[in-house]
């Protein structure tokens, strides 16, 4: 992680569930300040109580979405929280940016369109990385887990 990025605030796509929530209380208690971008009629509302800044945004603002992570400094991202899937293609209204990315994409899978999003923020200087770095308590030790083997 380039040492700007250490500096500049936790950006969060956030989108359903708890673990928005989880991602954002652990970064805070690690002394990060959180820029959160949730998503209307996904997130929960409770997100702004564990974030120091939250945009609200419809599905497919793409360009919001950046406009705010660079308005606040965020070089470092991560996507947490779960998108319906029928909800990517039904009431949607993408800004430009959201048209021209998904303009490119040939295919329509979920991995296609987060990936395509993450090469779309890269361009701008914001590092997607993965959400698991700052909740290491959620994750499972290695090793044999049960009593079987």
């Amino acid at each position: 992680m380039p040492a700007s990025a250490e500096k500049s605030p936790l950006g969060i796509i956030a989108g359903s569930g708890t673990f928005p929530l989880l991602v954002a209380r652990s970064a805070r208690n690690a002394g990060l300040r959180i820029v959160a971008i949730a998503h209307e009629g996904e997130t929960d509302r409770a997100l702004e109580e564990v974030s120091d800044v939250t945009v609200w945004i419809r599905l497919g603002q793409l360009g919001r979405l950046i406009k705010a992570l660079k308005k606040h400094g965020v070089r470092t991202a991560v996507m947490a929280g779960a998108i319906k899937k029928r909800r990517m293609f039904e009431n949607v209204l993408p800004d430009l940016k959201g048209i021209s990315v998904m303009s490119r994409l040939v295919i329509f899978h979920d991995d296609d369109i987060l990936r395509a999003v993450a090469r779309e923020l890269a361009k701008e200087g914001i590092e997607i990385v993965s959400s698991t770095t700052h909740v290491p308590e959620l994750i499972a030790p290695p090793g044999i887990l049960t009593r079987r083997k």
